[in-house]
C-alpha cells in the first residue's frame, strides 16, 4: 500500500511518501510528481503512448530516488509530458532499471524545477514501510 503526504513549505512542495516495497515507493514518487506537474492527468492510464526507458545508479537508496525522479522529470521536460506508470525490470538499493510511461499534457499546472536531496530521506518506520521524504523546487 502507498501513500502520499503534503506537507507545508512556503517555498517549494514538500511530500512524505511512504510504501511497502521499494518498488512501490518509487511508483508514489513517480505519481506524485505526476500530480503536481499536472493534476487529474493520471487518473486515466488506459493510454500511455510514451515509453522512456530508465537505468539510474546511484550510491544508495535515497540518492537513488532523488536521482530516479530527477531523470523522470528531465524526460518530462523534453516530452511536455507527464508520466503515470512504472514498469521495473530491475532494481535493488543502489540501481533502477525500467520504463516509464506516460501522455503528453499542453501545459503544467506547476512546473518542478528540481527535485533536491535537501532533507531526502528513505527509511523504515515502525510499520516497516519505507518512507521517504521528497522536495520539490517549483
Amino acid at each position: 500500500m502507498k501513500s502520499i503526504q503534503q506537507l507545508f513549505h512556503i517555498a517549494d512542495i514538500r511530500l512524505v511518501i511512504k510504501a511497502d516495497t521499494q518498488t512501490e515507493l518509487f511508483e508514489a514518487g513517480l505519481e506524485a510528481m505526476a500530480e503536481i506537474l499536472r493534476k487529474g492527468s493520471c487518473k486515466d492510464i488506459s493510454v500511455l503512448p510514451l515509453h522512456e526507458r530508465l537505468e539510474v545508479s546511484s550510491p544508495d537508496l535515497t540518492a537513488l530516488l532523488i536521482d530516479f525522479l530527477s531523470e523522470v522529470l528531465l524526460f518530462s521536460h523534453t516530452n511536455k509530458a507527464v508520466f503515470c506508470n512504472l514498469v521495473v525490470e530491475q532494481m535493488n538499493e543502489t540501481s533502477i532499471i525500467g520504463t516509464i510511461h506516460g501522455k503528453p499534457v499542453d501545459e503544467f499546472d506547476d512546473d518542478i524545477k528540481a527535485v533536491t536531496y535537501h532533507e531526502a530521506n528513505v527509511q523504515r518506520n515502525s510499520l516497516n514501510q519505507y518512507a521517504a521524504k521528497i522536495a520539490f523546487v517549483v
